[in-house]
């Protein structure tokens, strides 16, 4: 294989991983019933599309349609008027959504003699059929405008092996804008920053995971253990959470142009919220399994933003992961 090529495979990768990461960080908040990411999707799609489509569309240029300068554009997100080009930008691949789009376009005739395109941020979920579901006839819309993140590679396919690699380069070149970070050292300090802040309550959630285990295994009953648990909860757990918060929002901050883990960050504040309201709680209202299934929860996702951060950093997951058993030793 050619260095060329072998350059390509690279590329190629790297925009795969981007991606597949934004898609999942996609699903992951739309399951939370939680848009904020689409939106920031709208921006990333509109400058990745410009570069993807710019074969079929010369010198495309899509910008936000939700504008004053954009009226009415209702079942719209993107738009060129000079080409003539429009995109819904939508993490629901159905034909219910396809159906919806089309109704509402169907009503404004400004977009007559438009192409209308569907990015669909959040993958596939199941077959669309455009002869059931039939666009107006004044814009055009076929099976190749439905599109969906793992397409978009194949698109930036050039007339030869270096004209691909300009295509990839660019491409690379937004989503790292986007999703990566500016400042690796500032990155670094906010990993172990993040590492230090969490320790104590990654220990003091893990120590009440194994106490619902016990109890779970043990079968005993709620009056002794319960009491137990409710107290671990009440007065370890809620005190670090009340430590951790305050500190959770700089970290965050920093991380807000790396989706991927800024969304894990705001998962992590959102189950931690969760826990801190077992405190209002009486052993009548202790569901067990629950408070296990949270505990779990919390810690998979903490130990995933670590991983995330360190793909990220020049910090090693070894060193992350020996540090955090060090802080929360400490406790």
């Amino acid at each position: 294989m050619k260095p060329v090529e072998l350059r390509n495979e690279e590329l190629k990768k790297a925009i795969t991983g981007y991606l597949a990461a934004l898609e999942a960080l996609v699903r992951q908040r739309d399951e939370m019933k939680l848009y904020d990411v689409n939106q920031h999707c709208e921006e990333i799609y509109g400058e990745l599309l410009n570069e993807v489509l710019k074969r079929r569309h010369h010198k495309l240029k899509l910008v936000s349609a939700n504008t004053p300068e954009h009226p009415n554009c209702k079942g719209i997100d993107l738009i060129d008027e000079k080409r003539r080009v429009v995109v819904q930008v939508t993490s629901s691949a159905t034909n219910d959504k396809l159906n919806h789009t089309f109704h509402e376009i169907n009503d404004q005739r400004q977009y007559d003699g438009f192409t209308l395109y569907f990015m669909f941020i959040a993958g596939k979920m199941e077959k669309l059929d455009l002869r059931k579901n039939r666009p107006p006839r004044f814009i055009t819309c076929k099976r190749e405008h439905l599109l969906y993140p793992e397409d978009l590679t194949g698109l930036l396919q050039g007339n030869t092996s270096k004209s691909t690699q300009t295509n990839y380069e660019s491409v690379l070149n937004i989503l790292k804008y986007h999703l990566g970070n500016d400042d690796q050292k500032t990155s670094s300090e906010q990993c172990l920053c993040f590492v230090n802040k969490i320790a104590g309550l990654v220990k003091a959630v893990d120590h009440v995971r194994c106490m619902c285990e016990e109890f779970l295994r043990s079968g005993q009953s709620m009056k002794g253990m319960g009491l137990t648990l409710l107290h671990r909860i009440n007065h370890q757990v809620c005190n670090h959470i009340q430590d951790s918060l305050p500190a959770m929002e700089p970290i965050r901050h920093a991380w807000v142009k790396n989706l991927p883990i800024y969304g894990l960050l705001l998962e992590i504040g959102s189950i931690v919220f969760e826990i801190d309201c077992t405190e209002k709680y009486d052993i009548r209202d202790l569901d067990v399994h629950e408070i296990k299934k949270l505990t779990e929860k919390l810690l998979g996702k903490i130990y995933t933003t670590i991983r995330w951060m360190c793909k990220a950093t020049d910090i090693s997951e070894e060193v992350a992961f020996t540090e955090l058993s060090i802080k929360a030793n400490e406790y």
